[in-house]
Parts: structure tokens; sequence; C-alpha cells
């Protein structure tokens, strides 16, 4: 999806729709199983079409094929009721939020399950399970690096600023966004956060604000308190930021319009604040060029010609 950002495919196919996507199709997924539960229970009850014995509840085919229909559909169906309860906003937005994150990667658990449900769903599971593999592995060779902390600030309202190490083939976009792990915090949990450093810094940086258990933790691990004598003792392995990204995001697209309006509120101001210091260093530089009496190249040349920023603090 990074990828396809700016491209004609952005033009026709809604790549920031995704997350909805996902969540309908997810809902969708899982009232078609409650039927499909609901059918057979009312089809052994009405009309005697399964028998107590054979395959209802665990058998052996001709062919040699193992499978449990009642036992495994009762527990992918309640794996999967787990996972759907799960990622209400009262644990997704909350400080609940581990419940949901562990819920949710305990997907491969119901695909376990489904492969012994019925003998030709392997045939639906092997593409999209590929396809998925494949990302995963392309995300790891070419997304995830690691980061050694450079330094922090405590801001208002409980907002902590962290700037982290930028690799030279790191080429970062104004509003894309990063998920960061920490081992000092936990070795399985991954959080996005848009970048607000400009793609001219030398660094990256994010303002992270404590509403969660791991933000909490992450103010705690992270905080100035623990520099001592100009040495931050956060220049530890252990202490490293794990870093997945950049990936593409709505705000991305911001440099295609001549006059574009940024609306934010509260912390929300994060992906405008990446586009209006990469807007200032553009004009900086192109403005030293033409001090300097040189061509300014096409590529410094700003399409955007007009900014309405509002910010509801």
């Amino acid at each position: 999806i990074t990828r396809l950002h700016g491209t004609w495919v952005a033009h026709f196919v809604p790549l920031d729709k995704s997350y909805d996507f996902h969540q309908v199709v997810a809902t969708w997924a899982f009232a078609a199983g409650l039927f499909h539960s609901i059918a057979h229970v009312a089809n052994l009850i009405f009309w005697s079409g399964w028998s107590w014995g054979g395959t209802l509840w665990c058998g052996t085919k001709d062919d040699g094929f193992l499978q449990c229909s009642a036992v495994t559909g009762l527990f992918a169906l309640t794996c999967m009721g787990l996972i759907c309860v799960f990622s209400l906003p009262f644990f997704r937005k909350s400080k609940h939020f581990n419940s949901f994150w562990y819920m949710h990667h305990s997907v491969p658990i119901f695909y376990l399950i489904m492969l012994f449900h019925g003998r030709n769903y392997w045939k639906w599971f092997l593409p999209p399970c590929l396809a998925y593999i494949l990302d995963v592995m392309n995300r790891k060779r070419n997304a995830a690096f690691s980061s050694q902390v450079i330094g922090t600030a405590v801001k208002d309202q409980g907002v902590i600023q962290v700037q982290f190490t930028k690799p030279f083939h790191v080429n970062s976009q104004p509003g894309q966004y990063v998920f960061l792990k920490s081992p000092a915090i936990s070795g399985f949990e991954n959080h996005p956060f848009t970048l607000t450093s400009s793609p001219e810094d030398e660094y990256l940086e994010c303002y992270i604000k404590a509403v969660g258990d791991w933000t909490e933790a992450f103010h705690r691990e992270y905080s100035p308190l623990n520099i001592e004598d100009a040495k931050p003792v956060f220049f530890q392995p252990r202490m490293d930021l794990q870093v997945d990204g950049p990936h593409g995001a709505p705000a991305q697209d911001w440099s295609s319009f001549e006059t574009i309006v940024l609306i934010s509120a509260g912390i929300g101001v994060t992906p405008f604040a990446s586009i209006i210091k990469h807007l200032r260093d553009r004009i900086r530089q192109v403005n030293a060029l033409q001090a300097a009496g040189l061509k300014v190249p096409r590529v410094l040349d700003l399409r955007v010609k007009r900014v309405y920023f509002y910010w509801v603090c």
C-alpha cells in the first residue's frame, strides 16, 4: 500500500480504507460463520441430517483425512468471536489495548483449527497465507531496522518527544508513520506513530502521548530524567527501538494540490508538523539557490501555493 500511494492506482482503489475494509470483512466472516453453525444445529435437531457418530465429533474419512466438524467448528467460532469482542473500542482504544493485541495475534490458532474442519479449506487458506508470509518477509527485509534513541523531551499534556537515528537507506515522506517496538517494554508489541520529522532531517522523530499501558511505560523508560552527566543511560542495546516503516498514510498525498487545508486536534497535529517542517525546509533550499543565482532543480519545485492550518487545542 505504501508503494502504491502517489501512483495511478490510488485514484481508483481507496487504499486508505484498508482498515475499514478489514473490519467489514471480519464482521461479515463472523456473521457467516455464526449463521453456518446455526444452520447445522437446526439441521441436526429438526431434520436429523447428522448422526451423533461418524465425523460429527471426530473421525477419519475414507481418504484418511482426519475431520472433526463439530469440535473444530465450535472452537473456531469461539476463537473468532473472542477476536471480534476484543476488537471493540472498549479494548482497542483504552488501557486494555494489550488484550486486543494478544487476542488478535491468536489468529493462527483459528486457521490451524480450520485446517481440520474441512478437507478443502487448505485451497482457500494457502493463497492469502503465502501472500501474508511474503509481505512479512518483505517488511522484515526492507522496512524493519534497529534505531538508537538520540534524545527525548517532555512536552505539555503528557506528551514526550523522542528522536532516534535514521539509517541512510530510509527515505521518509511527510505524513508517513512507523511502528515502534521497545525491547525494554515488550518484545512483541508494535505501536504506530506518525513521524513529525522532516525528510530533510538527519533523524526520525515522533511525539508520543501517554494514553495506555505501553505509552505510559514508554514515558517512564525513556524519560529525560534517565540522562546522567550528559550521558543517556538509554544508549544501551535493550533501549534501542525496533522500527518498522515508514508506511503510507492518508496525509501523504498533500503535495498533489496547490491549496491544502490542514485541520487537526490535540496530538493529531503530528502528521501536519512533518508537512510544515518539510515546506519550511524546501522554501529555505529554494531561497538559498535563488540567492546564489543558481537554477532551482525541478525536484525542489513546490506545487503547493497556499496552506491553511487549523489546530484545535
